[in-house]
């Protein structure tokens, strides 16, 4: 029996343990919600025993080159390469959300803990200003993927939204750049959740400087902000996106 096979087998666990947990909380979410913070608390906590579970098997590994224990009220960006990088961050974050597709609040497992938890990109702007003001006042991270898709990590082009860059310049939070780096490639966009490899996955993930946030929220600084988070967060060898600035 090949070592390919027995990782796609603990891989297929994982998620097997993924969807069932999602689904248990979609039972306790009305009880979790009398308490405010105690379900973004413990979906935390259980993002995290589930990377600390595929560390002890052997599945993937998780290496942070940086400091992410004191990041309060930030806008953490970071480039997009797998299905599960809200929980490798999420997992690393102290206290953190994410603004999410709104596919994911259609999914069978996990919809109720997104429509819950989460932020919808398809939200009214205007709410959505307002959510993000009161999560940043109050300390919590929000997790921005620009690429807005997973992008595979041999793409020559990666294309950055603007809407980490609006929202830091209408909400006044600081840009948290983080650069990722996954070896070998999982779960990109069209790959099956059994292709693991056979070795241990490495995901490392690098703590970029802070981007200080000013000026008024219009179309040039969006623009800026958004070239200088392509520089953080892409790799070197990839060509960054072209930002027009008008």
């Amino acid at each position: 029996m090949s070592v390919r096979f027995l990782r796609s087998c603990l891989s297929g666990i994982f998620f097997f343990l993924y969807g069932s947990v999602s689904l248990l909380f979609a039972g306790i979410i009305p009880v979790l919600a009398l308490v405010p913070g105690s379900l973004n608390r413990l979906i935390i906590l259980c993002y995290k025993m589930f990377v600390g579970l595929a560390h002890i098997t052997g599945l993937f590994r998780v290496t942070v080159h940086g400091d992410l224990s004191k990041v309060r009220g930030k806008i953490v960006v970071m480039n997009h390469l797998s299905l599960i990088d809200v929980v490798i961050l999420m997992s690393k974050l102290p206290d953190s959300t994410c603004i999410v597709k709104e596919a994911a609040s259609k999914n069978f497992f996990y919809s109720k803990i997104v429509n819950s938890m989460f932020l919808l990109a398809t939200e009214d702007p205007v709410k959505t200003l307002k959510r993000v003001k009161g999560l940043i006042e109050k300390g919590t991270n929000l997790i921005i993927f620009p690429e807005g898709t997973r992008i595979p990590a041999s793409a020559k082009v990666h294309k950055l939204q603007r809407g980490a860059a609006r929202l830091a310049l209408e909400s006044g939070a600081d840009i948290l750049p983080i650069h990722q780096r996954l070896v070998p490639a999982i779960l990109a966009k069209g790959q099956p959740w059994w292709d693991v490899g056979d070795k241990i996955i490495r995901y490392d993930l690098y703590v970029k400087d802070v981007i200080e946030v000013k000026g008024e929220a219009n179309h040039k600084n969006a623009a800026r902000l958004t070239a200088e988070i392509a520089e953080r967060i892409l790799h070197r060898d990839v060509a960054f996106p072209k930002v027009n600035v008008i």
